[in-house]
């Protein structure tokens, strides 16, 4: 979990980085490769590491994370309630010494099993939503199903099944609906085809031209 900063971690195995921003909590499937932590320079950075063996853990937690562990994913972001952020901005306020470290971690402990009660049941629509919200800024990049299973905490599998039992769509047929959609708005705006294709992910401007055919 991180409540203030900025870090990165670094996948050992294949150099595969991932951002963590304040408020976001991750889960971290080193491997035997391990990980690598980095704070940017002269940058003050808060956050709690809590470390488990899946065979110590409640039936709960493993029923919750039992995607990500199978999967070969590294890395996980699990979606923080807005009172676990409110809480971990407030239970460092001020410096800890002797008992009040161990009361600080208890509630710490707390707050990460209210975290764990929300992952694994996010319902069908919600994870439509964290879907669409993940692709909209990256409309123009190229954008992997693995980087998008990694943001929800599912494997590629697990993800485009759920995602089908919701829309009827994969992820690609979701990224492509809504670079249309953005492509036709962008074209109403008199903007041309070549540069509305480099806004909307298109290869070029006749790609454009037959997915807006398609699409009707």
């Amino acid at each position: 979990m991180c409540w203030e900063g900025v870090l990165f971690l670094s996948c050992l195995k294949d150099a595969s980085t991932v951002k963590i921003c304040p408020g976001s909590c991750w889960l971290i499937h080193p491997s035997e490769h391990g990980v690598e932590r980095g704070v940017p320079a002269a940058q003050k950075t808060s956050s709690l590491v809590v470390s488990i063996r899946l065979d110590e853990v409640s039936a709960t937690i493993q029923a919750a994370t039992e995607g990500f562990t199978k999967s070969d994913q590294t890395f996980a972001e699990v979606a923080a309630t807005p009172n676990s952020i409110f809480d971990l901005e407030k239970l460092f306020d001020k410096p800890l010494v002797g008992s009040a470290l161990l009361q600080i971690e208890g509630r710490c402990l707390a707050v990460i099993a209210d975290v764990f009660s929300n992952y694994g049941s996010v319902s069908l629509s919600d994870l439509h939503a964290r879907v669409v919200a993940f692709l909209a800024p990256r409309i123009d990049q190229k954008v992997t199903l693995d980087q998008v299973a990694r943001h929800v905490g599912m494997n590629r599998t697990q993800l485009n099944g759920a995602l089908r039992a919701r829309s009827g769509q994969s992820v690609f047929e979701v990224l492509r609906e809504m670079r249309v959609n953005k492509a036709r708005q962008l074209r109403k705006q008199g903007i041309s085809t070549q540069q509305v294709a480099d806004l909307t992910g298109f290869s070029s401007a006749s790609h454009l031209c037959r997915a807006l055919k398609n699409w009707g």
